[in-house]
């Protein structure tokens, strides 16, 4: 099959299939449809000789930064596999017409991404008959797309002759001989109606919080023959936003699943249920090991992650490109998953409990968390949530979620109206503290004094407000993490609970190490694990074990 002189690309595909090089799943799988393709697609052919020119044009480029700036661009051989896939599929009956018209390559940082599809971009401008081409570089942001932008930009200003057939200007360039240019523009400075793109380069899609910079230039792009969108990123940790769910239509391209052969996809990810921590997973899903990628910042980047918890998720998925719920949460969902099970508050009759509550506002979510400790050294976590009915119809359109079903399956309580009615959780309170033989009930004073004192004054239920300030939700955070990861935590598998536990970020570190729990910049909720933190941080004030935390508050 394969010539005795091969390509990079060849070698690249044969090293793979004979299993020389670490690669995932769907990796294998996208060289497998290229071999299959070979031996039996009869509308499109593939030219080596097309794919090698654009190969050759980007290695006439130099480096334009790093330790190998002025030197000639030696592409690695899955860059030229990627390269040849794009242009070398061409149609049979018109070999001037190419086979791919969209590309997707989802690969971790530091592989040179950014780079590799700026001088992609220029090798089209440059070598496509396209009269009056426009090539457009895109991102969230206008510093974005200026980062692929100028690694054309500077290819260009210090390749030699180069700069005699591409004008350059500040802001764009444009290639003399068929007057196409290149231009970078973003979802935030706007002006994309009208455009007619020939070539489009998204970069960071992750962090696109819609379709519409997608749509608008996808759409703009039908009158060209050659329309070519490249949408390049790493993982990222919105699970409801357009990029992941893209990604799940790729993966059912590349697994044939869904019929498309005009859209390439080359993702670079570990196989499920790869450890994190061995080295095989780090080489499988970053093809430039020991190229751009360092392998001792590599691994000292590991050691900080594996002793820094909120470090974690962004090593998880910057460097393995491994999804996550949040860009700083701090218990993975497959964890959290499974340490559920089904728990009834009858089973607990008379056993010691500790509750926490975190009141929102009348219209939000309001959480209550049963805390029980068990003779088995584990300790279980029973959860109880609130919204009225009109804001769950608005989360559920807003968040894509269905808050009405999970009100229907019991994991919820919608009160009627537009404000949540503080006496179905009165309710439940009083039944709690009836059943079980509880300790005070811990709350924030800021947003439930007078629900708490109607409760004393009115029901004698114990109350006592648990302090929010930094120091003191540090410990109970804490200790609600150490018993995730020792698996000494049971939950009852609410799944409003999981859903907030994967907003959950912790960003609000202090000089002195301390932290809670917080949102971030996102409309996500997190009062179920606030109210968690509340019920932990009195049965750690109350209890004294080696099974918790002493000395958790630090000033």
């Amino acid at each position: 099959m394969f010539p005795t002189k091969m390509t990079k690309s060849e070698k690249y595909i044969k090293d793979i299939l004979e299993g020389k090089i670490y690669h995932g799943k769907l990796v294998l799988r996208s060289i497998e449809n290229f071999v299959n393709d070979l031996q039996t697609n009869t509308k499109w052919i593939y030219r080596d000789d097309i794919a090698d020119k654009f190969i050759k044009f980007i290695e006439c480029l130099v480096f334009t930064e790093g330790i190998k700036k002025g030197q000639r661009i030696n592409l690695e051989p899955w860059q030229c596999f990627f390269i040849s896939q794009i242009f070398g599929w061409v149609l049979k009956e018109d070999e001037t017409k190419r086979r791919y018209v969209e590309t997707t390559l989802c690969i971790p940082r530091k592989s040179g991404k950014t780079t590799l599809v700026g001088v992609i971009s220029l090798a089209c401008a440059y070598i496509d008959n396209e009269a009056r081409g426009q090539v457009y570089m895109a991102a969230t942001s206008q510093k974005q797309s200026r980062l692929c932008f100028d690694s054309a930009w500077y290819a260009v200003k210090e390749t030699p002759g180069l700069s005699i057939r591409i004008k350059v200007s500040a802001h764009n360039l444009l290639v003399k001989k068929n007057n196409t240019y290149i231009k970078y523009i973003s979802s935030e400075a706007g002006g994309i109606e009208g455009t007619n793109p020939s070539v489009v380069v998204l970069d960071e899609h992750h962090l696109q919080k819609d379709n519409e910079l997608r749509d608008a230039l996808r759409l703009g792009m039908g009158s060209r023959k050659n329309p070519l969108f490249i949408s390049i990123s790493t993982a990222g940790s919105d699970k409801n936003g357009p990029y992941y769910q893209h990604l799940k239509t790729c993966k059912k391209i590349v697994n044939n699943l869904i019929e498309n052969d005009r859209h390439f996809v080359l993702i670079y990810e570990p196989d499920e249920g790869s450890d994190w921590e061995d080295i095989k997973t780090w080489k499988t899903a970053n093809p430039n090991w020991g190229v751009s990628i360092d392998p001792e910042l590599f691994e000292q980047d590991y050691i900080e992650a594996k002793n820094d918890l909120s470090k974690q998720v962004g090593f998880m998925t910057k460097r393995l490109n491994i999804w996550a719920d949040s860009a700083k949460t701090w218990i993975d969902a497959k964890k959290w998953s499974s340490l559920g099970r089904r728990l009834s508050l009858e089973d607990y009759k008379g056993q010691e409990a500790y509750i926490g509550i975190d009141l929102g506002s009348t219209g939000d979510f309001s959480a209550m968390a049963i805390l029980i400790p068990q003779a088995d050294n584990t300790i279980h976590l029973l959860m109880k949530f609130y919204i009225s009915e009109d804001m769950a119809g608005k989360r559920t359109r807003a968040d894509q979620l269905n808050f009405k079903e999970w009100a229907r399956q019991g994991y919820i309580k919608l009160t009627p109206g537009d404000a949540t009615d503080y006496n179905y959780i009165k309710e439940d309170v009083l039944e709690i503290c009836s059943i079980l033989d509880y300790k005070p009930i811990a709350y924030d004073k800021a947003l439930a004094t007078l629900f708490v004192n109607n409760l004393y004054n009115d029901y004698s239920i114990q109350v006592e407000s648990f302090s929010q300030a930094i120091g003191s939700v540090t410990g109970p955070t804490r200790q609600l993490n150490e018993w995730i990861f020792e698996g000494k935590l049971v939950h009852d598998n609410n799944p409003v609970m999981a859903w907030m536990i994967s907003n959950v970020e912790i960003l609000q570190d202090d000089a002195n190490g301390n932290y809670k729990i917080h949102k971030g910049k996102s409309k996500n909720k997190v009062d179920g694990p606030c109210a968690a933190v509340n019920a932990i941080g009195r049965y750690m004030e109350l209890m004294t074990s080696e099974n918790v935390i002493t000395n958790y508050i630090k000033i």
